[in-house]
This record gives structure tokens, sequence and C-alpha cells, in this order.
């Protein structure tokens, strides 16, 4: 079996494609993002493309670490870890310039080879505990 005829390793492909470089057209046009916690929801390309821009480059410079993904048929689970600079008011912390480690959990939906919807875990309560904002001193 080819990667263009095997679904987990085309599963595969795509996000690990998409985490590298948070490439759009990755993303189908109707896709939606919702984050689990808040119940935040970005819909669209250029949405979730937007709310990934500001998050990595404006919110925090940051990057994703320590990436592992449970491929199946009809998506892909990551965990990892979220490392960078807090920047700018995150989850209501005015930017502090502290560097932060927190661990996030994504589960992405695939059709046809690209991106569908995605449900966000972050820790929260990891950040907020780093950064001073309250919450457990705990990770979480």
């Amino acid at each position: 079996m080819t990667l263009a005829t095997d679904p987990i390793a085309c599963n595969a492909a795509a996000v690990a494609a998409y985490h590298e470089s948070h490439d759009p057209s990755c993303l189908r046009q109707d896709v939606v993002f919702v984050d689990m916690a808040s119940g935040l929801r970005w819909e669209g390309r250029e949405a979730v493309a937007g709310m990934l821009a500001w998050l990595y480059h404006v919110a925090f410079e940051a990057r994703v670490e320590d990436a592992r993904l449970t491929v199946g048929l009809d998506g892909v689970a990551l965990e990892a870890t979220f490392t960078g600079r807090h920047l700018a008011e995150f989850a209501g912390v005015p930017g502090t310039g502290r560097d932060v480690r927190v661990p996030l959990a994504i589960f992405y939906d695939l059709a046809e080879g690209q991106i569908s919807g995605a449900r966000i875990h972050f820790g929260v309560a990891t950040f907020l505990a780093q950064v001073g904002g309250g919450g457990s001193s705990q990770p979480a």
C-alpha cells in the first residue's frame, strides 16, 4: 500500500506537515477549531490561520516541542508541549515576558487529506501558575 492509498499514513503526513509550518493550505476551507476550555471557535481557513498567527507570534513567541502523534482512519491526536515567551494578553493576563511550557493536546479530524476540524486542550492552569496569574502552583 502506498502513502496515497493508506489513509493512516496520509493522515499522519497531513498533520505532521501542518504542524511543521501551520500552512493554511493543509486546512479545509470550512475547517473549525474549538478551544475546549473556553468554548471559543474559529471557523474557516482564514480565521484559524489568523488565530494561530496571533497565538504563536503576538501573544507568545512560541513553538511546539516533544510532539507525539497517534493516528487513526478519521483523525490524529497530538500531544505536545507549547513552549515560548508570553508577550501579550492571554487568558486575562497581560504579557509578562516569562517563558512558559504548557501541555497541549489537539484532536484533529481529517477529510480528503486536509484538516477539517480540531479540538484544542491547552493547559491554562499550568500557564497561569507559570506567569503568576492565579490557579494551581502545580502543572495540570
